[in-house]
């Protein structure tokens, strides 16, 4: 008797039950195939997984989850110990430097002591440089074989993937296992991959899946072999650049740890459908901005390409937050066409706070600024003025604040979205290492003055000072391609910071007369900002007129000065003075009398009169004028002693900051051979007559 249907089914599922789940939904799939009878969602996967599709997934997972078979925990636990040591050694070496740093900075030391903290830093500096050489040629071990154990999976992989590889690279998840191979692959592999992609490179770059494929291959690939992908890069520029993923190839070629200078120059002037042999023959090569203003035979058809080009890349979403889409924009604004420089400028307006945060974005949100009519800069302003504790404190977005209040006159707007937010975040802004420059900026109005305190990178952005005469002007092309110079601003940048400053500054004495502030406050930059403006108020007559500093302020003001200053002090004043230095306190003398060696022979005589030897030797080295000058004002005969007045800011600032400090200010020049038994009295000017008391007469 045959077997009923209901039999062969229970049959079926017995034998389908023995075997494993993935391979019965596969089984199961196949026969309703053949049935042609409707399959379910998980027998579609299963009879998916047994294509070659399935054989990659399943490479796939056991590359991405394979762990080393060799590995050893005591090998890998030693490699963690040295590490640790390698970043301690390091840590140790850098903490010495600065130690020894202070140190040169507060005391005043011999030159043999000198000659031995030189020894020690060079040696530890030594030292620190073979252990980082050491450890990175045993980190490039460590990478060259660190993934080896991987390779033949990888190498199963190439071989289902090269026949069909122009169009599994274009699927979502072939590219995310080739992106694996790139991670895990050898030199060779790479090698391999870069040929398959050099077969149609223009549509891998613009693909939305395969263009994963080129970013991971720039990110992971050695020199040699970045080199081989910039040379095919470069001649297909012209068609990805305004690409929505074409863009993103650029980017990661543009940003890459191994692109230098003259390889992003090259990037930027493929966008000019020239090959490099032309070229190398325009004015001012690679240099794109040299080559818009010097090529003036080409400078209309390289100026037109590039504002249709800035104008397709600013319009298109979240392109102008990269680096080489802000290179373009700002050169054509700086060397482009009156119309079209203020086309671009409103259509960046609403994404300035976006580009102040990019090396290249900040000097360009600069000068949109600049270029924006006074009555459209409001609410550039307002967006500014939203995260201006950010961009207060940030090391590209700070010259952009400083860039502010020279541009901004009307004093409400500049106060309610620019001052305002620095007053309230004056801490941070100080102990910022580009937000105190800020400060620095507004009170250093001298030209000469700047060039020693200020980031050089700054000067991109073309701040105000009394030596920069073109702060206020801007340089375009009109309709016949003649350079026009027009005016920024109607008002000085002096006006604007006049009306700023009186509340920034009583806001920084505030600071540092609170002496739980102050504590947390970084003593250099207090120290700068201290400086300036005690010169500020001795030198600038307007500026002295508007702060109206005390004399008490002037007083707490010198006891922040740097250090430099505080020994050119102590270099010139004879008197005692007692410095604190956290909690230890130095009492320091400058002995301006006769040197240790003279002391003995020298005759203690009362302060203001000097003994007939000693008379006797200067009269007969007196000239005619200063005998003159003698009997035009008389000689007291007994000099009181002066009670002890506070520093003017003219006897702390009327030096040269530029003189180097001598280690031996302390210790004054022998006197001659005719007057070496006579008490020798130094007058530090004609204005200015002070008489030393020696030390022996006082313990007498």
């Amino acid at each position: 008797m045959g077997k009923t249907q209901a039999k062969k089914t229970e049959a079926r599922e017995s034998r389908m039950k023995a075997l494993p789940r993935s391979e019965r939904l596969a089984k199961m799939a196949s026969i309703k195939k053949k049935e042609g009878r409707v399959l379910d969602a998980s027998e579609k996967h299963a009879l998916k997984m047994t294509t070659e599709y399935g054989e990659i997934m399943r490479l796939w997972e056991k590359l991405r989850t394979l762990s080393d078979p060799n590995g050893d925990q005591t090998q890998i636990a030693l490699k963690l110990k040295k590490k640790n040591e390698r970043r301690e050694q390091r840590r140790q070496a850098n903490s010495k430097r600065k130690t020894f740093a202070a140190a040169e900075g507060d005391d005043d030391e011999d030159e043999d002591e000198d000659d031995d903290d030189e020894e020690t830093t060079t040696a530890q500096k030594t030292s620190s440089t073979t252990a980082t050489t050491a450890a990175k040629s045993e980190e490039g071990v460590r990478t060259v074989d660190r993934f080896e154990y991987k390779h033949p999976m990888i190498n199963d992989l190439l071989k289902i993937i090269t026949p069909q590889f122009a169009s599994a690279v274009k699927t979502p998840r072939v590219s995310r296992v080739i992106q694996s191979m790139i991670k895990y692959g050898s030199t060779a592999h790479l090698d391999k991959l870069i040929a398959l992609l050099a077969t149609d490179f223009g549509a891998f770059c613009s693909d939305a899946f395969a263009h994963f494929v080129v970013c991971a291959l720039i990110r992971h690939a050695p020199h040699h072999q970045y080199r081989k992908i910039l040379g095919m890069l470069v001649p297909i520029v012209p068609s990805i650049v305004s690409h929505k993923f074409g863009m993103q190839v650029m980017h990661a070629a543009y940003t890459s740890r191994l692109c230098s200078a003259l390889d992003r120059n090259l990037l930027i002037l493929g966008v000019f459908k020239d090959s490099v042999s032309v070229m190398k023959h325009w004015r001012g090569y690679p240099v794109l901005e040299d080559i818009v203003s010097k090529e003036l035979d080409h400078q209309k058809r390289l100026l037109q390409r590039l504002f249709d080009l800035s104008d397709k890349l600013v319009s298109l979403k979240e392109a102008i937050e990269l680096p080489f889409v802000q290179r373009l924009v700002y050169a054509f604004l700086r060397h482009g066409t009156k119309h079209e420089i203020t086309e671009l400028c409103v259509t960046i307006k609403p994404q300035l706070s976006l580009l102040c945060e990019t090396r290249e974005g900040s000097v360009l949100a600069s000068l949109a600024f600049s270029l924006l009519e006074p009555r459209a800069r409001k609410e550039a302003l307002r967006l500014i003025g939203e995260r201006l504790s950010e961009f207060a404190v940030g090391k590209y977005s700070a010259p952009v604040v400083a860039r502010l209040f020279d541009l901004v006159y009307d004093a409400q707007l500049l106060h309610k979205y620019i001052a305002a937010g620095i007053e309230a975040e004056m801490v941070n802004v100080i102990n910022s290492p580009y937000g105190f420059l800020i400060l620095v900026h507004l009170l250093t109005p001298n030209e000469s003055r700047r060039e020693r305190v200020m980031h050089p990178g700054w000067k991109e952005h073309n701040l105000y000072s009394t030596g920069n005469p073109n702060w206020n002007t801007h340089e375009w092309l009109d309709v016949e391609y003649k350079k026009e110079t027009v005016e920024i601003c109607s008002k000085p940048a002096a006006r604007s910071h006049l009306n700023v400053l009186p509340a920034l500054v009583q806001k920084f004495l505030e600071l540092i007369r609170d002496a739980t502030v102050v504590a947390k406050l970084n003593k250099t930059h207090v120290a700068l900002i201290a400086r300036e403006l005690l010169n500020c108020v001795e030198n600038e007559p307007s500026y002295q007129a508007v702060l109206k500093v005390l004399p008490s302020d002037v007083t707490l003001l010198q006891s922040v000065l740097p250090n430099k200053d505080q020994k050119r002090l102590r270099g010139e004043d004879g008197e005692e003075k007692v410095e604190t230095d956290g909690a230890a306190t130095k009492k320091h003398r400058t002995e301006e009398a006769t040197p240790k060696r003279a002391r003995p022979e020298a005759v203690a005589t009362p302060a203001g009169k000097a003994t007939p030897k000693a008379a006797a030797s200067s009269a007969a080295k007196a000239t005619p004028k200063s005998v003159a000058k003698a009997a035009a004002s008389p000689v007291p005969t007994k000099a009181s002693p002066a009670p002890k007045a506070e520093r003017t800011v003219s006897e702390v600032l009327n030096m040269d900051d530029d003189a180097p400090v001598e280690r031996n200010a302390r210790k004054p020049v022998a006197p001659s051979r005719e007057v070496s038994a006579a008490v020798v009295t130094p007058v530090r000017s004609a204005k200015k007559a002070k008489s030393v008391t020696p030390t022996s007469l006082k313990k007498k």
